[in-house]
Parts: C-alpha cells; structure tokens; sequence
C-alpha cells in the first residue's frame, strides 16, 4: 500500500481513500473469527472485472452474463416491439444483419477483459448460454417455434457462423 500511494503521488494522482478498497489474496476461505480490516473487502472491482479474495471469479462471470442477457434484451426489444412474443421476421431487418448487430455488441460485452482472468468450464457454460440466446434471439426463435422444427441450440449457432465463446476467448 506503501508503494501504491507513493507511485499515486508520483503521477500526480490523487489517492482517494474512501475510495480505495483493500482485498487480502488467500486463496481459501475466510474463517468466521477472520475479521477484514478497515476499507478490506472480499470483492474488489479492477480494471473492467472482479476480483475475489478466494481467487474466484464468480462475481465477474455474473455480472458479465447479466449485463450480457440485459444487452441481448434491450436489442431484441427494440426490433420486436410489437410482435408476437416479441419473435419474428416482420420487423423489417434481414438475419444476417440482426446476427451481425448481435455479435458486434453482445460478444464483447461477455468477453470483455476476459484474457485477464482464467475460466472454468462452468463459467464458460454460462456466457455460452447468453451468447446462443442471442442467437436465437436474432433468428427470430423461441423454444416452442425450435421444438415444433426440431431445431436445436447447435444448429441455429452453426447456421449463424459465430465461433464458441471458448474460442472467441481463446483468441
């Protein structure tokens, strides 16, 4: 903390310290008779995700999902008001171009930061799904439409050409 406030100053930068919060990397869980010092917590935000004191990303993985199922929403809303449970190809923009503005703003709103950070496969699990929601979204399907057809998740992400959130990440 020494050196950070020393390297804040001099950069001419103003340390803040209501602002500042204190995370102790452990890496294994707090025990109940641990108590966090002033301004420590057991999750800190930094540079565009989450840190865990557990070493965890649990948090991030969330909030990144969420913000990417908002996002998913908030475009498919606009070009399906309206509209039949908000489905369909009466909005006037043909698929390619609604899977393009898709990916364009929903990838990187899940993969963001996403090499500073390791990933587990539940984690990857998770923003898959909002990734092929999108897809489905831009597609104009639902779960009904894709039962009655016998079309599966796979199949609307291999028409739409977009690669796994695995390897968007990987790259």
């Amino acid at each position: 903390e020494i050196i950070f406030a020393q390297t804040m100053k001099d950069w001419d930068e103003k340390l803040h310290p209501g602002k500042t919060e204190r995370l102790r990397l452990s890496g294994t869980r707090r025990k109940s008779t641990d108590v966090r010092s002033a301004g420590e917590a057991a999750e800190v935000g930094h540079v565009g995700g989450w840190v865990s004191e557990t070493s965890g990303n649990r948090k991030d993985t969330n909030y990144r999902a969420a913000q990417g199922w908002h996002m998913v929403k908030k475009i498919a809303g606009a070009w399906a008001t309206g509209r039949r449970r908000g489905r369909g190809n009466e909005n006037g923009l043909c698929k390619t171009v609604r899977l393009q503005i898709m990916k364009q703003t929903v990838v990187p709103t899940i993969t963001s930061f996403a090499r500073s950070r390791a990933w587990n496969k539940r984690e990857l699990w998770q923003i898959e799904r909002v990734a092929r929601y999108a897809v489905r979204r831009a597609m104009g399907m639902d779960f009904r439409a894709m039962r009655d057809h016998h079309i599966s998740d796979d199949m609307l992400y291999k028409a739409a050409g977009w690669d796994t959130m695995k390897d968007v990440i990987r790259r």
